[in-house]
């Protein structure tokens, strides 16, 4: 992962300060994709827009981009492939706490932090 991060970081706080975070991660480091790549260059870049969502809520927007070149299965060779996602997300407190009607992919804190997001 990303060298230097802390473990956990304070959603709650990032999410009062309207924070964003971004982040690069080597493709040589995320070990699912190793049997897809052609080769091991290359990195994904990942934003982390943290907000309060209402009503003493907390959620991120994470957006991934990367160009990783992948194995084509007819040809074995090669061939770059422009990859680019968002996912919306929500903390929630506790199991007990998570919302029912969110649309968003909830993710329980530990006491009020939340592991580090991982990309593999």
């Amino acid at each position: 992962m990303a060298a230097g991060l802390p473990d956990r970081v304070d959603c709650l706080h990032l999410a009062d300060d309207a924070a964003v975070l971004q982040r690069v991660y080597e493709l040589g480091e995320l070990p699912r994709l190793q049997d897809l790549l052609a080769d091991v260059q290359g990195a994904a870049s990942a934003s982390f827009a943290f907000e309060s969502i209402g009503a003493g809520r907390t959620g991120a927007t994470v957006c991934v981009k990367a160009k990783p070149n992948l194995v084509c299965q007819r040809c074995l060779q090669g061939f770059p492939f422009e990859v680019a996602a968002s996912s919306e997300v929500e903390f929630a407190s506790s199991e007990a706490a998570t919302p029912v009607e969110s649309r968003r992919e909830i993710y329980v804190m530990d006491r009020g932090r939340w592991r580090r997001y991982r990309i593999y």
